[in-house]
């Protein structure tokens, strides 16, 4: 099985500004142990609204920047 938690994530952009997402994750594995403070500046950025816990926003994130678990 291929491991992609190094590969390079495509950079999401802000839902309202069209901007870059500062603090956006480089790849899988930043995504998987992002910070509840960095999920929750994604979700800002993205118009998504953080509801349960980290390990479910997590996912949510990913499930945004088209990752499958």
């Amino acid at each position: 099985m291929r491991d992609f938690s190094d590969q390079a994530l495509v950079l999401l952009v802000n839902a309202i500004t069209a901007d870059d997402i500062p603090g956006f994750p480089a790849n899988p594995s930043a995504l998987n142990h992002a910070s509840a403070a960095t999920i929750n500046h994604l979700f800002e950025a993205l118009g998504l609204r953080g509801v349960g816990t980290l390990v479910e926003n997590r996912r949510r994130t990913a499930a945004a920047t088209g990752l499958n678990d």
